[in-house]
């Protein structure tokens, strides 16, 4: 399963991580663009739910569970 941040794909500076000097950056994905990564990874989607934003300052939350089909060995 995964958790992400709705929204448009833009790249957003995190700054960075409590005292490990690294620098991160974080996007926001579009459900749409989240789902077709994890099928073009050759998953398929079994849920997809989410949350919407709590105000302005906040995204929208996204869940999505996903299985990558079990490949079986030629008889």
């Amino acid at each position: 399963m995964t958790a992400f941040k709705a929204g448009s794909s833009q790249v957003r500076r995190a700054g960075r991580s409590t005292n490990l000097g690294v620098e991160f950056d974080l996007y926001w994905q579009a459900p749409e663009e989240m789902e077709r990564s994890v099928t073009d990874a050759g998953f398929t989607t079994v849920f997809w739910g989410g949350f919407p934003a709590d105000g302005p300052d906040s995204p929208a939350q996204g869940y999505l569970l996903a299985q990558k089909p079990v490949a079986h060995a030629p008889r």
